[in-house]
């Protein structure tokens, strides 16, 4: 049994999606992060930085206790390895997928993370050079999407769930000339697990 401790935003929907996908059984805890719950003391024992998503795995230890995980990405891989589902077996295409997975984690989303704030803070300058670099991101994810199905490949990965969530935030009018990113973003959107999750 996994406790899963999230609120609604992109980096907890993708560890959602990953649940989903692959049938594990999950508690969801749904955080109101405008209310100040992830700085409630029962969170902040399972992350001081008191940000989500957050997993507590009852089936493998760590020191003697469940397993407490913190940062999307380190959870998506971990629950892909769990299961072995959702990241290549072959050194080459995992490589490759945790290529993406990264890029998407240290840059995309991130970068995703601070126009968005900004934008609320009303830093406008700011955020809209930031959002000139997301698409710079973007351009490059269409340029591989153009020789690729997805992220890693020919098979769906966490590569792939992780970079979603934000890519389908993409104004259509951004959107306009990365058509192998649209395509992907359709595609994804079309798997009943995504359907069922943003519906």
């Amino acid at each position: 049994m996994i406790d899963f401790y999230t609120a609604d935003t992109p980096n907890g929907d993708r560890v959602e999606l990953t649940l989903n996908e692959l049938g594990i059984v999950y508690r969801k805890h749904v955080l109101s992060l405008s209310s100040g719950d992830n700085y409630k003391t029962a969170f902040l024992k399972l992350n001081p930085s008191a940000r989500i998503p957050v997993i507590v795995d009852h089936d493998q230890l760590h020191d003697g206790k469940p397993l407490t995980l913190t940062q999307s990405a380190s959870i998506l891989l971990h629950l892909a390895e769990k299961e072995g589902k959702l990241i290549p077996f072959d050194k080459t295409s995992r490589a490759k997928a945790l290529e993406w997975l990264f890029f998407d984690a240290t840059d995309t989303a991130t970068t995703h993370f601070n126009a968005f704030y900004l934008g609320i803070n009303n830093h406008t300058k700011a955020s809209l050079v930031l959002k000139s670099r997301i698409m710079k991101y973007y351009a490059v994810y269409d340029q591989h999407l153009s020789s690729s199905a997805y992220l890693a490949g020919d098979e769906y990965s966490i590569a792939d769930i992780a970079a979603y969530p934000w890519a389908k935030t993409i104004e259509p009018p951004e959107m306009k000339k990365l058509h192998h990113l649209q395509r992907w973003i359709n595609e994804i959107g079309q798997r009943t697990c995504v359907k069922n999750h943003y519906e």
